[in-house]
């Protein structure tokens, strides 16, 4: 069988593993959309290779100011940090500014050294002087938070650049459709569903003297989940900063 690259493709080739067409596997088209969805989410949410770091920039609206927090996109998982960016272009005042412009053109004859623990020195002072906004981000409702003097420390015009985790779409990126984890977690998920759809012939005989066996076929899909989700969470899960949002 070819790797599946969507949606479609995906459920044939589960449907093939299980194995149709010489077995009828009796799943509504609905169900298995929805067990589809539910491995893509899982691994959306989990999987290392589910998300991807991205930097968003943000413009600080008349909105926000009033509001206090953005709105960001569904696909953002997390939210690592956020990085302010000056947009005045007042070099005026910056001393770490000067420092450079005064130093740069000499660095070619003289030790990095003094130049690097300097640069420390000016960082220090701004962690001290001007400390990192907390944040809070609820994935739920899309909404990120900063402990900030909104229209003072921040204001109309200003740029935030948000170092984020974001879900890998599988429109945009159909290997994921392809990808071992997905096709085995939406084959036990299949496997489950089917047995539930036949539990109402349990120990009933069909024709030709046929007792279907829907236990071993509900402990097999149980099994089969156990040790999926396990190994995501011992083989590929993301660290937990990450994916806490």
């Amino acid at each position: 069988m070819s790797l599946p690259q969507n949606r479609a493709e995906l459920k044939e080739w589960v449907l093939r593993k299980l194995g149709r067409p010489v077995i009828r596997v009796n799943i509504d088209p609905a169900q298995m959309e929805d067990r589809i969805s539910e491995a893509i989410d899982l691994f959306q949410t989990y999987h290392n290779e589910g998300t991807e770091r991205i930097y968003l920039q943000h413009t600080i609206t008349a909105t926000d100011i009033t509001n206090k927090f953005l709105d960001l996109p569904d696909s953002v998982v997390s939210i690592k940090r956020v990085l302010p960016i000056q947009t005045n272009g007042d070099y005026l005042f910056n001393m770490r500014y000067h420092y450079a412009l005064n130093t740069i053109p000499s660095l070619l004859g003289f030790d990095l050294i003094s130049f690097d623990m300097f640069n420390k020195h000016l960082a220090l002072i701004d962690h001290l002087l001007n400390p990192q906004a907390s944040l809070s981000f609820n994935r739920a409702t899309g909404k990120l938070f900063l402990t900030l003097d909104w229209g003072h420390d921040i204001v109309e015009g200003d740029i935030l650049v948000l170092e984020t985790r974001t879900i890998v779409d599988p429109v945009n990126f159909p290997l994921i459709y392809g990808n071992e984890w997905v096709r085995n977690y939406t084959v036990a998920l299949f496997r489950q569903q089917w047995a539930q759809n036949m539990s109402k012939y349990r120990g009933i005989m069909l024709p030709g003297n046929v007792t279907l066996d829907v236990e071993t076929m509900e402990r097999k899909a149980e099994s089969e989940i156990e040790k999926l989700l396990e190994e995501l969470n011992k083989k590929f899960q993301m660290p937990a900063h990450f994916i806490v949002g």
